[in-house]
């Protein structure tokens, strides 16, 4: 059995809040999962207008609906002008002359989003090449080798 939403007649991108099963809409709304219902288009446009990236594309069908990121031009700049060798290199070289240096300290100084540091960071912990000394608020970067 395929699952698939039905498309209601007086559907409108961005505007129509359509809740394909209310009872779980519902149930998630009294246990306080559902505070957002309704949103997605809006913060999905929020996050890429924080992140100056494009829009994506959405196709609606009468069963479904896709949705298609696209990379800013920003960003495949940056991705042909920055390996991710030399990134993570820089990240290093930052954590050595700062061990109590931020995500948010090295996004700015680097120039990629804080989810772009932390997934470099992520990649580091992994190779065992750094490791986080302490909490998040207080705590300090080493750099094992």
């Amino acid at each position: 059995m395929e699952n698939y939403w039905a498309k209601p007649a007086y559907f409108v991108l961005d505007k129509t809040v359509f809740r394909r099963n209310h009872i779980i809409a519902d149930l998630f709304a009294r246990i306080h999962f559902g505070e957002k219902m309704g949103t997605g288009f809006e913060r999905i446009r929020e996050m890429c207008k924080k992140e100056n990236a494009p829009f994506p594309d959405i196709e609606i069908t009468e069963n479904y609906f896709y949705v298609t990121f696209k990379q800013s031009h920003g960003y495949l700049k940056m991705a042909q002008e920055q390996p991710p060798q030399k990134t993570t290199q820089k990240i290093i070289e930052l954590i050595k002359q700062n061990p109590s240096i931020t995500r948010k300290e090295l996004s700015e100084r680097i120039g990629l989003t804080e989810d772009g540091v932390k997934f470099h960071l992520n990649k580091l912990k992994e190779k065992k090449v750094i490791k986080r000394i302490g909490p998040d608020k207080g705590g300090y970067w080493e750099v094992i080798q």
